[in-house]
């Protein structure tokens, strides 16, 4: 929108660029043999965000149909407990598509071409839905309690939770079931300051506050 206040960096307070933050959300890299690409999408074209459980991916709206208004706290919720019944539903020897994101890039994009072979139509969507999402929130089957514990879960997945990834996303938020929360970014065409705005953002907004201003 334009709105935002741009960033200054050193004593000078010099104003950088702010290019990076069309790459932060309704972002995904893409693979491609030799050469990956990236695709931005419009956020005003795509409203839903990603949520991931168990390796299964589901897609959850952030806004109001018609009106267009962010949905209330109480809203986003409800969706999010669908998706777990959801994918604790599921069997568990479904394809686990994610751990395929963090395989060698040639090798990925191999497999997504065969992907989209196999898949036709629907797979095309499904994974256009994927990319285009705000960004991806995994609700990991796990209660990581030690930093190493945190780091290991958060940082790859761990030994139990790769496959609950989408390592090409450009914005992953990982929130453990006690609570323990983390996040990653893609690093290929973004770099850090942005993400440790919206990091400061969320961790400065209370529960409290995120439902009042709902």
């Amino acid at each position: 929108t334009g709105q935002l206040p741009y960033e200054r960096v050193g004593k000078k307070k010099t104003p950088i660029c702010a290019t990076a933050y069309k790459y932060m959300f309704n972002a995904c890299r893409v693979p491609r043999r030799d050469h990956d690409t990236y695709r931005i999408y419009d956020p005003s074209c795509y409203t839903h965000a990603i949520v991931a459980r168990k390796g299964h991916f589901f897609s959850i709206q952030l806004v109001h149909p018609t009106s267009g208004d962010p949905l209330p706290v109480t809203d986003l919720e409800e969706q999010l407990r669908q998706c777990i019944t959801l994918a604790d539903s599921f069997s568990s020897s479904r394809p686990k598509l994610g751990l395929m994101t963090s395989s060698n890039r040639d090798d990925w994009a191999d497999a997504r071409t065969k992907l989209l072979q196999a898949g036709g139509l629907a797979m095309e969507d499904a994974l256009e839905q994927l990319q285009s999402g705000a960004l991806l929130l995994n609700l990991d089957d796990e209660s990581p309690v030690s930093r190493q514990e945190c780091g290991d879960l958060f940082w790859t997945g761990g030994l139990k939770s790769g496959s609950n990834r989408w390592f090409d996303k450009s914005l992953q938020i990982m929130v453990a079931n006690n609570g323990k929360a983390g996040l990653i970014a893609e690093h290929s065409m973004m770099d850090g300051m942005p993400v440790i705005n919206f990091s400061d953002f969320m961790t400065k907004m209370t529960y409290s506050q995120a439902r009042r201003q709902s």
